[in-house]
């Protein structure tokens, strides 16, 4: 039971961490639009 709680923990982890990269990637994306549409 533990080791499927540590998994499901990292999973989580992972999820967000990955929500955050993505977050500041599409934050980066509208700057770069921004520029070149202006």
């Amino acid at each position: 039971m533990s080791l499927l709680s540590l998994i499901f923990n990292n999973f989580i982890f992972a999820y967000i961490k990955f929500l955050i990269i993505l977050h500041f990637f599409f934050q980066d994306i509208a700057k770069i639009i921004k520029v070149y549409c202006h």
